[in-house]
């Protein structure tokens, strides 16, 4: 399913751009969606699998989530240390 897209790119780009596309006989829309496409990809590829994970790293994964005092920002974490220290 397409939809539109509104850009505001450098005026001297977009001349640029509509020519190659015109040279490539496509359109700019085709252009711009197969640059992001390759971009999309490229960056996908540069992502661990989590089976490609080391064993310590999948044990690790999610912990600091899960941990009591996850949701507590440095003030209040800083304030529960020094509570229960002194």
């Amino acid at each position: 399913m397409n939809a539109k897209l509104t850009l505001s790119l450098n005026k001297k780009i977009i001349e640029q751009a509509k020519v190659y596309a015109k040279s490539k006989e496509l359109s700019l829309s085709k252009v711009i969606e197969d640059l992001l496409k390759e971009i999309i990809r490229a960056d996908m590829e540069t992502l661990p699998d989590e089976e490609n994970l080391h064993p310590t790293l999948k044990k690790l994964s999610g912990s600091l989530a899960n941990m009591p005092h996850a949701n507590l920002n440095y003030k209040q974490l800083k304030e529960l240390h020094f509570k229960d220290r002194y």
